[in-house]
């Protein structure tokens, strides 16, 4: 009785720290003998941009969470805000759904059979009657992290995002073991929360 209202406090104090991760973060393909085990990137925020003029958007992305917000439309794993001053706005662009899984990427520009796989997450924010939605790409890159590759990009008129993260996590070949911080030094801003 005593721990239990204990850690009812100390959930209090920190409740604005703390991201509840939906478990699934692990993920099994067809024809694939390791597939792809973001475990160890659940809960981390990825800061991201695109190239909009004069005023760029900011992307907060949450892997394998629901950790972002839009005012008055709820948690996300994707928001989307406008760095214009003289506008608000805040889009959810998707969110995390455990059952969502990737697929194998095999576009033209995948650079290596080693691991490339694209989720699809159409659960974002209304688009003028369609559903905003998010195209996280994670494609092997041995040693590293996490990397992002470019700008988000939005495919003309469509509300679909794209984003391409290379990470040690998307290799297939061989068994990544948690790092305790970023590698690279080049992925951008990085956010840990406290995971319960």
């Amino acid at each position: 009785m005593m721990c239990n209202r204990l850690l009812s406090i100390i959930l209090s104090i920190n409740l604005l720290n703390i991201v509840v991760i939906n478990g699934q973060c692990a993920w099994t393909a067809q024809n694939v003998s390791q597939g792809l085990d973001l475990s160890c990137l659940a809960g981390t925020v990825i800061n991201l941009n695109d190239s909009a003029t004069p005023f760029p958007h900011l992307y907060k992305f949450s892997i394998c969470a629901n950790a972002e917000s839009c005012p008055g439309k709820g948690s996300a794993m994707v928001a989307q805000d406008s760095t214009n001053p003289d506008e608000d706005l805040c889009f959810v662009l998707g969110k995390y759904e455990g059952s969502i899984a990737p697929k194998i990427y095999d576009g033209d520009d995948s650079p290596n059979a080693n691991g490339d796989f694209q989720f699809e997450y159409p659960n974002g924010g209304d688009c003028g009657g369609r559903s905003r939605t998010w195209v996280p790409r994670f494609t092997c890159e041995p040693g590293t992290e996490f990397r992002v590759a470019g700008d988000v990009t939005e495919r003309t008129e469509t509300c679909v995002y794209d984003a391409q993260i290379f990470t040690k996590y998307a290799c297939i070949d061989s068994q990544q073991s948690c790092s305790t911080n970023n590698d690279d030094g080049d992925s951008g801003a990085i956010d840990k929360w406290m995971l319960i």
